[in-house]
């Protein structure tokens, strides 16, 4: 047999092999096509389920908030402070704040209410003294003038002119004594009166410092309004206050949370978002109770 025979006749057999396994294959697709063996699936009407998840936080739904005393004049600082997620109690402390420097307006001011008065009694002491004074010569100079017209000479057949001109300026002299010295003690009298209002003003700045000092030293510690956990507020940065922190007035600090009412507030991409709505029924599951799944609704 020559080469090239043998290569047709291997040709042949290796094209009668591909023939028999391809008739092979048709008939058994053809044989699970048959009408006894053709896959059916039942279609019915349904519910269609998109279920969304997402991860958050969960709070309270309404809070009883904790602010620096609005009686405080001035910042204060954070002198202690009870850890954050601490159980309390109606009427214990949350924050105390330093006294340091209330503690030195209150002594200012009492100094200050002390000075005032000391110079009130000097002021006192020293205008009465003045208007005594200015009484002693007003009698003086009323004696004086009295004199002058008791003894005035006026009769021109017994006194010369020169003398009656001089009983004459005697008594003008006396005259204009007695009303200047009148009016010079009504003068001090509106002057002492003046300078005793400035004291008094004094005196009431100085009394109501005090008022404020000892008022914000009755406010420098924040209680619990009713029983509950404490959540301290975070800043801008996520930060708990610390002791050494400032505060003003007003600031908010912390709150307690109601706890019969709670919410948990979801992070949902804005992709998945579509099909949400309020009222629509949801569950949710806390990393600390992976067992217990909770009711909700959209809020």
């Amino acid at each position: 047999m020559t080469m090239q025979r043998r290569r047709r006749l291997i040709a042949f057999v290796l094209t009668a092999a591909l023939l028999t396994t391809a008739a092979v294959a048709i008939v058994s697709i053809w044989g699970s096509l048959s009408p006894g063996n053709a896959p059916v699936l039942e279609v019915r009407r349904d519910r269609f389920v998109h279920k969304v998840s997402g991860e958050g936080v969960l709070k309270a739904a309404k809070s009883t908030p904790l602010t620096v005393p609005v009686t405080l004049r001035r910042s204060v600082k954070i002198a202690w402070m009870i850890d954050d997620g601490t159980p309390v109690q109606e009427g214990d402390v949350v924050v105390r704040f330093d006294s340091t420097d209330l503690e030195t307006e209150l002594l200012d001011g009492r100094v200050g209410f002390v000075t005032a008065e000391s110079k009130i009694a000097k002021t006192r002491t020293e205008a009465g003294a003045k208007i005594r004074n200015f009484d002693r010569d007003s009698e003086v100079a009323q004696l004086e003038l009295d004199s002058a017209r008791k003894f005035q000479t006026k009769d021109e057949e017994i006194f010369s002119r020169n003398e009656i001109i001089e009983s004459e300026i005697n008594e003008a002299l006396a005259t204009q004594r007695l009303t200047h010295l009148d009016g010079t003690r009504e003068t001090q009298k509106v002057l002492s009166k003046a300078e005793e209002d400035l004291l008094f003003i004094e005196r009431r700045k100085a009394n109501m410092k005090i008022q404020q000092a000892e008022e914000s030293l009755r406010s420098l510690e924040v209680k619990a309004p009713h029983d509950g956990i404490v959540v301290f507020h975070r800043d801008w940065r996520g930060d708990l206050p610390q002791v050494g922190d400032m505060a003003w007035r007003g600031q908010p600090l912390a709150e307690i949370p109601v706890l019969e009412e709670m919410e948990a507030e979801i992070q949902v991409l804005e992709a998945d978002a579509g099909g949400l709505a309020v009222e629509r029924p949801a569950h949710v599951m806390l990393e600390g109770q992976p067992d217990v799944m909770f009711t909700a609704r959209i809020r």
